[in-house]
């Protein structure tokens, strides 16, 4: 019995990560629009210093960011 519960609740835990994983954002501001665009342009000192920016605005977005990634 114990072991069918612990294969259950490891499966819930697993699809709930994969969730996590491949979620995408609903909106997108433009200002982190750009600085992703610069990371994946391989600008990586400008894209570090626009979403350093972006979170002292705002820093509870940083679980926005994790998110993402």
């Amino acid at each position: 019995m114990k072991k069918t519960l612990l294969v259950i609740l490891s499966a819930m835990v697993l699809g709930t990560s994969i969730g996590f994983v491949y979620a995408k954002p609903s909106t997108q501001s433009p200002t982190t629009a750009s600085a992703i665009k610069l990371y994946k342009s391989g600008n990586y000192t400008q894209a570090y210093l626009a979403l350093s920016n972006i979170i002292l605005e705002t820093p509870k977005s940083i679980l926005f960011f994790l998110q993402t990634q």
